[in-house]
């Protein structure tokens, strides 16, 4: 299985990166400023992704 980090992976297209990567069937870790927000539908209907994410890593401002 092939690994792959996606920077910006709560924001607009950062998740719509994430959500392709997971059908493709890559092994996902995100780097993140606030992991809340993968778990919550954008205001553009962008998906929630947070289940589907391998693993979570925070960046800490």
């Amino acid at each position: 299985m092939r690994r792959v980090l996606v920077a910006g992976a709560s924001r607009y297209l950062g998740k719509y990166v994430v959500a392709e990567l997971k059908r493709r069937g890559y092994w996902v870790r995100a780097f993140v400023r606030n992991p809340e927000k993968l778990n919550h539908v954008g205001p553009y209907l962008e998906p929630a992704v947070g289940e589907i994410i391998d693993e979570v890593s925070r960046r800490i401002c």
